[in-house]
């Protein structure tokens, strides 16, 4: 039986939200010892020129080969998405069965997904660990609700992320706000509002 969307959508946040990522940063190298001193009377050796960074120094903000630089990290699963097949085929044959298999299911999951469900995942992965424990914890409490409750809410989420920053306060404050969600509701509809861009 396939799945609402609603529920795929609310699973794969909840695993941008807790999940690591598939790729680690570089880890830099050890920092060479100080140099000996210079014996009585000698005179110091001039510095050369700092060369160009090393390739553990260079974050994540290069794309694709001879695409332009983008201005965040890149989403692990972009990064599966862009390789073309023989790259993807040798960088899967280098991960352990039980991982490869995991990477599989989810990339086959992702190419599927439309453009905006991929960008709110990417906005989720984001986030620093405090908000990204309040949408895991949003996830989980949508769970417990009735289907027709967890529709209007998750329409209403949809709605407010579209709002600016002054809508969304007056939305929340509106007596239609009030009207159509209880106590709990409105609560976890704040918090989950903290975690939405605040720029227009």
């Amino acid at each position: 039986m396939m799945k609402p969307a609603y529920i795929k959508w609310a699973v794969w946040v909840a695993l941008a939200a807790t999940a690591p990522g598939l790729f680690a940063q570089p880890k830099e190298g050890k920092q060479a010892p100080p140099p000996a001193p210079h014996p009585a009377g000698s005179v110091a050796a001039p510095k050369a020129a700092a060369g160009p960074p090393k390739p553990a120094q260079q974050q994540l903000k290069a794309g694709p080969p001879g695409g332009p630089k983008l201005d965040r990290p890149v989403y692990p699963l972009d990064r599966w998405a862009q390789m073309d097949p023989a790259q993807r085929q040798a960088a899967l044959a280098k991960l352990p069965p039980e991982r490869r298999e995991n990477v599989q299911q989810r990339l086959a999951h992702w190419e599927t997904m439309p453009e905006v469900q991929k960008e709110r995942v990417r906005r989720v992965w984001l986030l620093p660990p405090d908000q990204k424990k309040i949408v895991r914890e949003h996830t989980e409490w949508l769970q417990t609700l009735p289907q027709e409750r967890r529709v209007v809410l998750r329409k209403e989420t949809n709605l407010l992320e579209q709002m600016s920053p002054e809508a969304r306060q007056a939305e929340l404050e509106s007596p239609s706000f009030n009207r159509k969600f209880d106590g709990v509701e409105r609560e976890h509809l704040q918090k989950i509002v903290s975690t939405m861009s605040k720029e227009e």
